[in-house]
């Protein structure tokens, strides 16, 4: 899914599991809990974080 500002395309969202967002569809929220790069994602850092289950 392309990620866009003011009409143009800034960025990609890839989904993986477990989901980098939450989505709360009955208050039509997206929380983000990660934007990166290619390379940060790659290094797998982001399983440290304490909210991450496999």
């Amino acid at each position: 899914m392309a990620v866009t500002c003011q009409g143009q395309t800034v960025g990609y969202f890839l989904p993986a599991r477990p989901e980098p967002v939450d989505i709360v569809y009955k208050d039509q929220v997206i929380y983000i809990k990660y934007i990166l790069t290619h390379a940060e994602y790659d290094k797998d850092e982001w399983k440290n974080d304490p909210y991450f289950e496999p």
